[in-house]
């Protein structure tokens, strides 16, 4: 019995143990099915993989292309940018070149040469009515030995040109204390041509310096070939940089009155002063510096306005020339007889100012064409009017037939009073006399040039 239980339970044990090992057989294919299977998942995983791998590098290498692309626009919008901010300048700079609208009117100009004019013609009436010049031969000779003085104020004003020979010869041959109309004439003829001079030179040299001479001439070369604005902007900024060729502003102001007061003196005793030159110069100084200085002012605000300023159109300063006829469309007898209608005769010298605009227009039919207009007329004084007074004066039995010089009087050989200016010519004395802390030296052979140096 007992055998026979031990069998049972051994047979027992191994089927136990067969249906362990049956079922780890059974797991062990399960496991190796989903072995399989794993193996399968994973191996599309891998292939999955190796695909985003190379999608990756594809993407990495079309990034870095597409990086590169955009490094290559940038660098040319950043050039683009530069070129347009150049451009952008470029234009400003051609629009603000080639304006044409100024914000300076025509009678701005006009009231300020008229306000010269009249200060011009008060300062000459005023030093020319002033009691205390004693005017006469008589005190000539008490006050002066010799006629080395005079022959230096005849001398300046001979080889300036500045006064037509046959009103420099009146005025040392009239005795002026009856009537002092000459000498106001003689002076506003000296500030017109004067400030005529300061209003278009280049660098006050005299003579005209080189570089003068040609921006003058290419200047003129531009106006014959360019439209008015470039002209226009071309002259305003040649002009305003121009002024660094002389000295400042201020010691120039001071320098021009100085050279305008030795003429002024200069006259007043061709007319028989009897103070010294010196005295007369102070004299002058005290008395109508301020006058002086204003003219000169406003002659410099004239200036600036005109070439500086003004773009759409040329303002000129004119005068008339001595001996050209009268032509009463271009000018205005200033001391006309009203009874006279049409005066005639000859131009003895320019007493106030005139202005001109000239303006280049544009090109019709391929030709270019200019148009002048006068704005204001000058004002002359006639050789009729110097006639006049002669006449009146040898009626009176008041002309010295010699004159205050002792030597013959010029311009008798040129009745009409034309120009003859040639300093090389006249050969009395050697240097002009000096008065004031400047010289004022008159060399050039077209007007009233000097040279703005200190003595």
């Amino acid at each position: 019995m007992r055998a026979v239980d031990v069998n049972k339970t051994s047979s027992k044990r191994l089927r136990q143990k067969d249906d362990k090992i049956n079922a780890l057989q059974e797991e062990i294919e399960r496991m190796k099915a989903e072995l399989e299977l794993t193996k399968g998942k994973n191996k599309t995983l891998s292939d999955e993989l190796d695909q985003k791998n190379r999608e990756h590098h594809e993407a990495s290498t079309r990034i870095g292309s597409l990086q590169r692309e955009l490094t290559a626009v940038c660098t040319s919008m950043k050039d683009a940018q530069t070129m347009l901010d150049a451009r952008g300048a470029e234009l400003r700079e051609a629009r603000e070149f080639l304006a044409t609208i100024d914000d300076v009117p025509d009678s701005e100009v006009l009231e300020l040469v008229a306000r010269l004019n009249s200060q011009i013609y008060q300062t000459a009436a005023g030093i020319a009515n002033t009691p205390w010049l004693l005017l006469g031969p008589q005190a000539l000779h008490t006050h002066f030995k010799g006629g080395d003085v005079l022959l230096h104020a005849h001398h300046h004003l001979a080889s300036s040109g500045v006064l037509a020979p046959n009103l420099l010869q009146a005025l040392s041959a009239f005795v002026h204390s009856q009537d002092t109309l000459l000498i106001q004439i003689a002076l506003q003829t000296i500030a017109v041509e004067f400030f005529n001079w300061m209003c278009t030179t280049w660098d006050y040299h005299c003579p005209p310096s080189a570089v003068s001479c040609q921006l003058e001439q290419i200047c003129g070369s531009i106006r014959t070939t360019e439209p008015q604005t470039v002209a226009g902007r071309w002259r305003a900024l040649t002009r305003m940089h121009a002024k660094q060729l002389h000295i400042r502003i201020d010691e120039l102001r001071q320098v021009i009155c100085n050279i305008l007061t030795n003429y002024i003196v200069d006259v007043l005793l061709l007319c028989g002063v009897s103070s010294a030159p010196d005295v007369t110069y102070s004299t002058i100084v005290t008395r109508f510096g301020s006058s002086v200085l204003d003219m000169v002012e406003l002659a410099l605000e004239i200036k600036r306005t005109t070439v500086e300023r003004i773009i759409s159109r040329d303002l000129l300063v004119t005068l008339a020339m001595p001996g050209e006829a009268f032509d009463a469309a271009r000018m205005d007898d200033e001391w006309n007889d009203p009874k006279v209608t049409s005066p005639q005769g000859t131009v003895m010298s320019s007493t106030q100012l005139g202005l001109s605009k000239r303006q280049i227009l544009h090109p019709r039919g391929g030709v270019r064409s200019e148009e002048v207009s006068t704005l204001l007329k000058p004002k002359v004084a006639l050789h009729s009017l110097l006639d006049d007074l002669r006449k009146e004066d040898a009626q009176d039995h008041r002309v010295s037939g010699q004159g205050r010089l002792g030597v013959e009087q010029r311009g008798t050989s040129n009745p009409e009073g034309k120009h003859q200016n040639n300093p090389g010519s006249d050969s009395l004395g050697s240097e002009p006399l000096s008065r004031g802390p400047f010289r004022a030296e008159a060399l050039s052979s077209t007007g009233v040039f000097v040279e703005l140096n200190c003595s």
